[in-house]
């Protein structure tokens, strides 16, 4: 073999070529299918890596924005749950009424107070006080003309409000007292009961220290 013949390229037979060319065209189809379906699947992972929650530290480092606070609204009280918590309080021991100064000697003064439990929702507590006189001719206690209003205040479940006055009286009189313990809410009356001062109930303005009674007799 000359070096002429060295140097040419081997000749490849047509047949062969077509092969070649054929295989070529093959192995470039799969390549394109082979990445036609990779694109999908790393889409799909990128979609359900994305899709993943983010923890609530996380997601408040990356917004400027406060939490919204949903505030949860007042529930009114149905009338039933109205009338059981009107009865309860009515018959509960910590509504009553007493006489905490009966001052005989220097100012005359008699000292009435109350006191009632507010309801497990907002109300208006009033005391409505008559002071009652005793009557030796009909030989029992006849309220006085003048009614006595005291509290008004709206207080809730867990509060016991108490209230009173002072009255001054010039002649020798017995008396006693009679307290009418009202729950109003949005101006309507809910309910009430009724007691008359008893002993019993020292508070922190009796005088003298822990006095208590039910009636009070001014010579």
């Amino acid at each position: 073999m000359s070096a002429a013949d060295k140097a040419r390229p081997p000749r490849v037979h047509a047949g062969v070529r077509v092969a070649l060319v054929r295989a070529q065209r093959h192995v470039a189809a799969a390549g394109v299918l082979l990445i036609g379906l990779l694109i999908p699947f790393c889409t799909a992972s990128g979609a359900v890596a994305q899709a993943r929650p983010v923890s609530p530290m996380v997601a408040q480092a990356h917004s400027d924005r406060p939490p919204t606070v949903r505030r949860a609204r007042p529930v009114s009280p149905t009338p039933a749950e109205v009338r059981r918590a009107v009865a309860r309080a009515a018959h509960s021991r910590t509504v009553w009424a007493t006489l905490t100064t009966c001052d005989l000697h220097h100012d005359r003064t008699v000292g009435i107070r109350g006191e009632m439990p507010a309801l497990p929702f907002p109300a208006r507590l009033l005391m409505v006080v008559t002071v009652l006189e005793f009557s030796p001719s009909a030989h029992r206690y006849l309220p006085l003309a003048e009614h006595w209003k005291l509290g008004g205040r709206v207080a809730t479940h867990g509060v016991l409000v108490q209230d009173g006055l002072t009255l001054r009286f010039a002649g020798p009189v017995t008396l006693t007292a009679r307290i009418r313990f009202e729950w109003f809410r949005d101006g309507r009356l809910l309910g009430a009961t009724s007691r008359l001062s008893r002993g019993g109930h020292p508070t922190a303005v009796s005088r003298p220290r822990r006095f208590s009674v039910g009636a009070c007799s001014l010579r």
